[in-house]
């Protein structure tokens, strides 16, 4: 568990979220598998001939990157 989870929180509430932490652990696996096939799926657009045709390919791909960046910061926060 990362310690954002935590950060800045008073201890009553600190310990509760790690509990709460502890016992979705099935709950955040499925999440993340989800999370991860998201990440699959965008990665397989990414090389789509189609999309080179595109005056702003440059464009979709910064965001799919970014996109992609965001969905693996989730995956790192619910990962033990």
């Amino acid at each position: 568990m990362q310690r954002r989870w935590t950060q800045g929180l008073d201890d009553q509430l600190a310990t509760d979220i790690k509990q709460f932490y502890k016992e979705s652990a099935i709950l955040r696996k499925r999440l993340q598998h989800m999370l991860t096939d998201m990440v699959d799926e965008k990665a397989k657009g990414r090389t789509l001939e189609s999309h080179y045709d595109s005056p702003n390919w440059a464009y979709i791909q910064a965001d799919r990157n970014g996109y992609t960046r965001a969905l693996r910061d989730i995956i790192e926060l619910i990962s033990e």
